[in-house]
């Protein structure tokens, strides 16, 4: 499971309900994903993709 609060994107095992910082980037909004498993979000206007291996 992924989720954001304040600037951060997380990432939560469901297994074991470790929490992980993937990213602190000062201004981001939103959080959706493709089929992929790339992240986006966005910073003022400008969409920014995290590209998450092994999904």
């Amino acid at each position: 499971m992924y989720g954001t609060s304040g600037d951060q994107i997380f990432k939560i095992e469901k297994s074991t309900k470790a929490l992980t910082v993937l990213l602190t980037d000062p201004g981001m909004e939103g959080l959706t994903a493709d089929g992929f498993g790339n992240l986006y979000y966005k910073i003022n206007e400008r969409l920014h993709r995290l590209a998450i291996s092994g999904l």
